[in-house]
């Protein structure tokens, strides 16, 4: 039976990267936009609420267990306006 930690860190994480995880997951605030203003379907990894939501769900992971957290993968989600 998976931990707490491995549920969360194997199954649907949340606590994925920008470029890879579910867009919808996420406030709309946390969305990129064009230099038009339009929001566009993908992560600007530089938004308060990107980094706010990815914060508290880090914290989340380590209240439910994890002591030692890899990040892997600093790929550019784009430029956000």
């Amino acid at each position: 039976m998976p931990t707490k930690f491995e549920k969360s860190a194997w199954h649907g994480s949340p606590a994925l990267l920008a470029g890879r995880c579910d867009v919808n997951a996420y406030p709309m605030e946390a969305r990129r936009k064009s230099k038009n203003g339009q929001v566009l379907p993908s992560l600007c990894s530089a938004a308060p609420a990107y980094l706010k939501t990815k914060a508290e769900r880090l914290l989340k992971l380590c209240e439910d267990g994890a002591v030692f957290l890899i990040f892997d993968g600093s790929a550019f989600t784009g430029e956000c306006y």
